[in-house]
């Protein structure tokens, strides 16, 4: 599948570059709840690694710190001259840029296709972003933002039934749905329409209640891959905590992608 239609399907990462707390509170956590891929950034030195590993992300930075406004108009215009960075959306959300200042900045600045934020509060700037996300179409088709997490070997489900303890992997997990390996030789104690109300899941150092119906079971190399939807009526406290050991583990799963490269340190002040 290629990086464009992974997107459409998947949906695309969203970075926000040193977020103000306004942003933080009124904006990002808003949009982790309603199921988009989020993830904060503070440092630009590892922001274009980043984006080269994920050329079809959408990226709001807030250049009111870090770097000056001719610095950060520098810094975008070396993003055109880079062709692992041609197809990266950008987003600006400020509270100092002024209107006189604005033709300047984006003066060469082609990067800048999610649109400014001018001094915006809370609802508006809210809806801004909103609408920035649907015209990128960064939900994609997906509905739930999901961890792959069978190598984390903290990811387990488990339960008792009928005296017998059940402890198996997790192999992805969402606010939705629950995907565990299951062997052959345990695979009798599940069936299609099978619902556990007394499961917990295991995720880091948390054990989080929840209730899953099994929806599927499909055999995969020698075990069986079992789906189970979770209920989220009733249980909105697990489900809060599924989807912060989700932010937990994909952003984590991120900074590690970029752990080993160096670090962007050029001095963009230098460039005309």
């Amino acid at each position: 599948m290629s990086e464009t239609n992974e997107s459409s399907f998947s949906g695309k990462k969203i970075f926000f570059v040193n977020p103000t707390f306004q942003t933080q509170s009124t904006v990002i956590e808003k949009l982790i709840n309603s199921e988009y891929e989020v993830y904060t950034i503070l440092d630009y030195k590892i922001l274009k690694n980043i984006l080269i590993k994920n050329p079809n992300s959408i990226c709001f930075i807030n250049p009111d710190v870090s770097l000056s406004l001719h610095t950060w108009r520098n810094y975008l215009l070396t993003f055109a001259q880079d062709s692992r960075l041609k197809q990266v959306s950008v987003g600006i959300i400020s509270n100092k840029i002024h209107e006189k200042d604005l033709d300047n900045f984006k003066q060469g600045v082609s990067v800048v296709t999610a649109g400014f934020a001018l001094d915006l509060k809370d609802d508006a700037l809210l809806a801004h972003v909103q609408k920035q996300l649907e015209t990128h179409n960064a939900k994609g088709v997906r509905k739930f933002v999901r961890a792959f997490c069978y190598n984390d070997s903290t990811a387990e489900v488990y339960w008792l039934d009928a005296n017998t303890m059940h402890k198996f992997k997790i192999v992805d997990i969402s606010c939705a749905s629950i995907a565990i390996s299951v062997p052959a030789s345990k695979i009798s104690a599940l069936h299609n329409g099978k619902t556990i109300d007394n499961a917990k899941v295991a995720l880091g150092t948390k054990q989080v209640p929840i209730y899953f119906e099994v929806y599927a079971i499909k055999p995969n190399k020698g075990d069986y891959l079992v789906i189970g939807m979770l209920r989220i009526e009733g249980w909105e406290t697990s489900i809060k905590e599924i989807r912060a050991y989700i932010l937990r583990f994909l952003s984590e799963e991120l900074f590690n992608s970029v752990v080993d490269l160096p670090p962007d340190r050029f001095d963009y002040n230098k460039l005309s």
